[in-house]
């Protein structure tokens, strides 16, 4: 099977070449950092890169869209979405089989009371979430007549994402072995990078057979977590770690964020559910910062 990656570069597509690195699909990946990615992938056979949508093959069975606007001003925002456009008007008379498009959960209420599930009323916050609203939209006319799906994928955690609260925890009792918590009503439906990427290439697999898409769908973790249930869950991993106590500083707050998703539709049609654990995250989050 034949696919190609779009945002290669980026924190999810990285993690999708590391998963796709070795196995036998022939994989392009097209990226503004093409020139690094074709050093750092010399040795591995099955995947090429390109900075050009014009160098994805025709009859590639499956583009996977991870590629998304870095700034979210307006420029940025009008820059990125072109680029979008452009990728999904290459997929439309390049692809054989069928489009996955990233998008977020960012697209429902951010401060709704239940999970959001694929009929739940979207609400857009930020230009961020009407930028990942707009990709759909954009996947939904261009790619009409073409299998397509859209993603909307749980916030998702690894190395490298440093404004998300878990990380800014780790690094805090790494550093000063003491943990500062805003708590108000906030529950998290974090998500490991790698459980995504293997997630996604279940889609791609999937699509790539010829299999029918929804256009939508969910996907996430099967446990949600208070911020006080990240913070005694990071205290506890960075305390055998490290053999000190963290300090876990409680402040009140009335901050209300809920970011669960209800997934049951993903997991039934890919038969796959999440793997990875919030510790088994927390560790490797700790062994990336530095005194770790």
């Amino acid at each position: 099977m034949k696919i190609a990656v779009i945002g290669a570069g980026g924190f999810l597509g990285t993690a999708v070449l590391k998963e796709l690195s070795g196995s036998n699909m022939e994989v392009i990946g097209i990226s503004s950092q093409a020139e690094r990615l074709c050093r750092e992938y010399a040795e591995v056979n099955n995947i090429m890169f390109s900075d050009s949508l014009r160098d994805i093959p025709e009859n590639t069975d499956v583009l996977l869209n991870c590629a998304f606007p870095r700034s979210t001003d307006g420029e940025g925002m009008a820059l990125g979405l072109r680029y979008i456009q452009e990728v999904f008007t290459a997929a439309s008379e390049r692809i054989s089989h069928a489009v996955v498009n990233i998008s977020s959960q960012g697209v429902y209420d951010s401060k709704r009371v239940c999970a959001a599930d694929e009929n739940t009323p979207l609400k857009l916050e930020s230009a961020y979430a009407v930028g990942k609203f707009a990709s759909e939209l954009l996947a939904d006319s261009i790619c009409a007549d073409i299998v397509h799906t859209n993603i909307r994928m749980a916030s998702l955690i690894g190395p490298g994402l440093e404004q998300r609260v878990i990380n800014k925890m780790v690094r805090q009792a790494v550093e000063s072995r003491k943990i500062h918590v805003r708590e108000g009503r906030q529950l998290f439906g974090y998500m490991d990078v790698r459980d995504a990427a293997t997630a996604i290439i279940a889609v791609c697999n999937c699509a790539g057979r010829g299999g029918r898409l929804d256009t939508v769908y969910n996907l996430g973790n099967e446990r949600n977590y208070t911020l006080m249930e990240i913070a005694a869950r990071v205290a506890a991993a960075v305390k055998d770690f490290l053999g000190a106590p963290i300090e876990i500083i409680c402040e009140e707050s009335q901050d209300v964020l809920n970011s669960s998703l209800v997934c049951d539709r993903f997991y039934k049609k890919f038969n796959w559910r999440p793997s990875i654990s919030m510790d088994e995250t927390i560790h490797y989050l700790i062994k990336k910062i530095p005194g770790g």
